[in-house]
């Protein structure tokens, strides 16, 4: 199994921001990943699939995740169509960064105990809890404007507030032992897809994905075709150019190394796909990399439906 990527804080947090939090339309692309933070992730809007280690769970607006250092999980929209959005408020901090603090010093044991102690003696490397919208909402939401308009009094207005949730969530039912799991034989389409977004740089084939997904080859075509919008063909060429952005944009790597990494060993088709998808060549791009292309590929699914 291809490791989970792991996300590092020093790659997102400042020293005058401990916290931040974000507010987000989930994609069907994104990676299971790790992270060396704590992520308290609430769903505000539609229905999803939450992948948490070797499970995944069906979740919707109330649901809030305790996500610990080291724990492999993402998120992916229930609607792949794109029809009924799927959001998240997300809140990541690094505890170490809160408990340095003066502040913060006399409710430090809350978070040592709620996040890592008690999840570890419970035998839980995650939390969950249910129906919390009217409790975690308004919270998140008022950090959310506290990053936006930063002072100097932010990093203490965001350590209060982080702390007010996790008290407020401690006194709540957890969710962690009785929320549904999703068997290994529902929603094979969304499982599939998540394993195509993770294995996109291997000769996948829809026969192999199908006999994965113990369904017969023209049975999976069809349902995949019905549910996602695009053609198993087409939509693991989407993954890899979509992928290919982020590394034109983030790295300076080759293009031959690039298009090796994605999956497309092929020069020349990779060049193809990419222009018949950006209406530019590779190199091209990476030179106007300032332009949003990659959002407009996360955000407007109806990019690649056929």
């Amino acid at each position: 199994m291809r490791p989970s990527p792991f996300l590092e804080g020093r790659n997102l947090f400042v020293s005058h921001t401990p916290i931040i939090v974000t507010f987000s339309r989930e994609t069907p692309f994104l990676i299971q990943h790790q992270h060396d933070f704590v992520e308290i992730a609430y769903v505000a809007e539609g229905e999803g699939i939450h992948f948490i280690e070797n499970k995944k769970f069906l979740v919707s607006r109330g649901d809030v995740f305790i996500i610990p250092r080291g724990v492999a999980h993402v998120f992916q929209p229930f609607d792949l169509l794109g029809q009924h959005p799927f959001k998240v408020w997300n809140c990541i901090y690094k505890p170490e960064y809160v408990h340095s603090l003066p502040e913060f010093a006399e409710r430090k044991q809350l978070i040592d105990y709620f996040i890592e102690a008690d999840s570890v003696r419970n035998g839980a490397s995650w939390l969950a809890f249910r129906n919390k919208a009217g409790l975690v909402e308004p919270l998140l939401r008022s950090m959310y404007l506290e990053t936006q308009r930063p002072s100097e009094n932010s990093p203490c207005n965001l350590c209060s507030s982080l702390l007010n949730l996790l008290s407020d969530l401690s006194s709540s039912t957890r969710a962690t032992d009785v929320m549904p799991e999703i068997s290994e034989y529902q929603y094979p389409i969304h499982t599939m897809l998540q394993y195509m977004v993770s294995h996109f740089n291997k000769p996948l084939t829809a026969s192999e994905i199908s006999h994965k997904a113990a369904l017969s080859l023209r049975h999976f075509q069809r349902l995949f075709k019905q549910i996602t919008g695009a053609s198993f063909i087409k939509m693991l060429q989407h993954i890899r150019i979509l992928y290919s952005i982020w590394l034109l944009q983030h790295t300076d790597r080759s293009i031959q190394s690039i298009g090796q990494e994605v999956g497309i060993s092929d020069m020349k088709h990779f060049y193809y796909l990419f222009q018949k998808r950006l209406g530019m060549t590779p190199a091209a791009f990476r030179i106007q990399h300032d332009i949003p292309f990659a959002n407009t590929f996360f955000d407007e699914l109806s990019v690649w439906h056929e």
